[in-house]
């Protein structure tokens, strides 16, 4: 029996959370594009570096991980539609051939999807623009609870989404400190215990009394595509200390600091399928400013063997 469409996209939503269990059957790809990793904004500073990582820390690292490919979703009009009629929303379809995206606007209501990745965008500028009791607005845990309700009811969390953070949006009002006028709900993927680091999420907007203002689904469905070979964590640190790796820190003038810690992660980016078509693990390296500062920074490199670093600015 052919799918309904609105049965069609809840299924797309969950591809990257059951595609998971055919690793075994995947065959890897012969070698895999630069990664590309935005710039911080500002300054990248020049930071010479010691070591500081236990050797235990290193060796319980793997040296395999699994690479996905993203899913392109090709979705319809009809698929868009439908996602529409599911937040209560008519109206005339645009094309944004530039953008790849369709486009609805239903009085104060907006929504965009792109029809290649399956991203989407939702806002309620009517609820947005309004000003908003701060006495009313939930607490953290409360606009969580709403958050996940909300995308499950309608079968927008998959499985491989956790919780990550609840953030405030806040407003000054003449000499008064800041006060919270809406908080947003932050999911961000795991596959297994590992994070995806990038765009890689779904943010829910939440107002006055439980509102829902805006909802973003930013992620690519997946698939895997088999085990690849990483780099080591020496060749990985040698590419930071020779400056190709994306350091992340608030402060330019860190010149000095210890690597305390590395991780692996994934990395999510924001590029087209056929500019990044695989999810590829990283290495973050986490520091210690011992010179210039006082503060922590991280330094990531992609991790599978050959895969060299593609700098963005920040404004890409």
């Amino acid at each position: 029996m052919p799918l309904g469409r609105s049965a069609k996209w809840k299924l797309a939503l969950l591809v990257s959370a059951v595609a998971v269990l055919g690793v075994g059957c995947a065959s890897a790809p012969q070698t895999l594009p630069d990664l590309s990793i935005p710039r911080s904004g500002g300054v990248t500073p020049k930071v010479t570096y010691s070591w500081e990582v236990p050797e235990e820390a290193v060796s319980a690292l793997p040296k395999q991980m699994t690479v996905y490919k993203f899913v392109q979703n090709n979705l319809s009009e009809e698929d868009f539609k439908a996602l529409a009629s599911q937040l209560g929303m008519s109206g005339t379809v645009e094309r944004d051939e530039e953008a790849a995206r369709f486009v609805m606007r239903d009085g104060q209501k907006e929504l965009r999807m792109e029809w290649e990745t399956g991203m989407w965008e939702y806002w309620d500028y009517e609820k947005s623009r309004k000003d908003p009791d701060p006495d009313a607005i939930p607490s953290d845990d409360e606009v969580a609870r709403i958050a996940a309700e909300f995308l499950k009811e309608n079968g927008w969390l998959p499985d491989d989404f956790r919780l990550q953070a609840v953030t405030h949006l806040t407003e000054a009002r003449g000499f008064s400190a800041p006060i919270t006028i809406g908080k947003v709900a932050y999911f961000y993927r795991y596959i297994g215990d590992v994070p995806v680091l990038g765009v890689s999420r779904i943010g829910v907007q939440v107002g006055e009394n439980g509102e829902i203002i805006s909802i973003s689904k930013f992620f690519k469905d997946i698939e895997p595509a088999g085990n690849m070979s990483l780099k080591t964590v020496a060749a990985a640190y040698d590419e930071v200390k020779s400056g190709n790796a994306v350091v992340r820190t608030d402060n330019p003038n860190v010149t000095k600091a210890a690597i305390q810690d590395v991780k692996l992660y994934y990395w999510e980016d924001a590029g087209s399928i056929s500019d990044q078509p695989y999810l590829q693990p990283v290495y973050v390296f986490t520091a210690q400013a011992t010179e210039g500062a006082t503060e922590t920074l991280t330094a990531i490199v992609p991790a599978i063997e050959g895969v060299g670093l593609k700098f963005l600015d920040a404004v890409e």
